[in-house]
């Protein structure tokens, strides 16, 4: 009896935990390339694009969610949004790290 109860009571868990997950991951509709204009660029703008990332993370929200970068220091980055525009994702970017962004749906690059 004992062995069906914690059964019972891991798959609910399991349940409740894939419903959660799956809720707050359909909040973000589409994925985007966020490019920087001239970074590492002939060695000017010097950035580490895992910097760059951990800086635009801090400013993560219900609208935008910065996922990775590309190592390579002309500093390429995925995001998902939700409601945000490509140029506000580009000014938000632009505020943040002090270089030009340019941002595209992967939908338009593939």
């Amino acid at each position: 009896m004992k062995a069906e109860e914690d059964h019972l009571w891991r798959e609910a868990a399991k349940k409740h935990f894939s419903e959660a997950y799956n809720e707050r991951d359909s909040v973000y509709t589409e994925l985007c390339g966020l490019f920087t204009r001239n970074m590492g660029n002939y060695g000017m703008n010097r950035l580490t694009p895992a910097g760059v990332l951990k800086c635009l993370r801090a400013r993560d929200s219900d609208q935008l969610r910065f996922l990775g970068c590309h190592w390579r220091p002309s500093g390429n980055f995925l995001v998902e949004r939700c409601g945000m525009s490509e140029e506000d994702i580009e000014h938000l970017a632009e505020s943040i790290v002090g270089l030009g962004f340019v941002c595209r749906a992967i939908s338009l690059l593939a």
